[in-house]
């Protein structure tokens, strides 16, 4: 994978960073007591993909001994941050309006879908998003369709669909596809977003890069289990794979990267410093 230019890694961090400020603004919302229709969003884990973790050291590294090694988590950092900053830049909006619709409340639309719809700022701009849902009747899956309406210095849409996806019967699966927003006249794949739900503490998402160029197939793997976060960078062109691995709660994490270490996994504590990796 080529190296990410420094303005891009640096969107990504504003990207994390930035402040979300979110309206309701659903005319006709739905009655509790009538819900058979009305599809359940899928859960937050469906559209999101955590890696504040390697954006501070946390309490546990402050207190650390300033002068051992750090270098095997600062080759984590890298690495995530080279594999997930196109990934995320691209995925910013979606992520950010879907966790925005979880907060809200829907309404049945004239063409007889639900509708979540709001408006929200987004690093500085305001954007007014629709998220459709119905149920299939054919199979009880889910079908979802986000348009938003945005004007800012990047792009100017008016009810641009900007991914679509389906979810399974019981909400445990399903599938998102986001579209380019510099080509709003057409459908253009960027990225395919896969994700399941195995438990309130245990899910899988994938992004895999559709869009042409030196990014495409490559994939981002999150699975969550417990405090335990195990992330797979699979580079299409070299063939190789980064893997990533923490803990939320102590802090301690590992790497094994073929260009690092001589391939073999690398470990950092509480305090990120480097230490021998346990036989486990």
């Amino acid at each position: 994978m080529s190296m990410k230019t420094g303005a891009m890694k640096k969107a990504a961090i504003a990207l994390l960073a930035s402040q979300l400020v979110w309206f309701a603004c659903a005319e006709n919302p739905v009655d509790p007591a009538n819900k058979q229709g009305q599809p359940d969003l899928p859960p937050s884990t469906a559209l999101a993909i955590d890696i504040s973790y390697f954006f501070s050291s946390g309490k546990a590294a402050q207190n650390g001994d300033a002068t051992q090694a750090r270098d095997n988590f600062a080759e984590a950092v890298r690495n995530v941050l080279q594999f997930n900053t196109l990934m995320l830049v691209q995925a910013g909006i979606p992520m950010a309006t879907f966790a925005a619709a979880l907060t809200k409340q829907p309404a049945v639309g004239d063409d007889g879908k639900y509708h979540w719809t709001f408006s929200m700022e987004y690093n500085g701009v305001s954007l007014q998003a629709d998220l459709s849902g119905v149920r299939d009747s054919t199979n009880g899956e889910a079908i979802w369709e986000m348009r938003i309406t945005f004007q800012g210095q990047e792009y100017n849409l008016d009810d641009f669909l900007w991914y679509a996806g389906r979810s399974g019967p019981n909400n445990k699966s399903g599938s998102w596809t986001i579209y380019d927003p510099t080509r709003p006249d057409s459908t253009y794949d960027m990225l395919l977003v896969q994700w399941q739900e195995n438990s309130e503490t245990s899910s899988v998402i994938a992004f895999t890069m559709l869009a042409e160029g030196d990014s495409q197939n490559d994939q981002i793997t999150l699975f969550r289990d417990g405090a335990d976060r195990r992330m797979l960078m699979y580079d299409f062109s070299a063939e190789t794979t980064v893997e990533v691995g923490w803990n939320v709660e102590t802090g301690e994490g590992y790497i094994i990267a073929p260009d690092y270490n001589g391939g073999a996994k690398a470990c950092w504590d509480a305090s990120k410093n480097d230490v021998a990796c346990s036989s486990e």
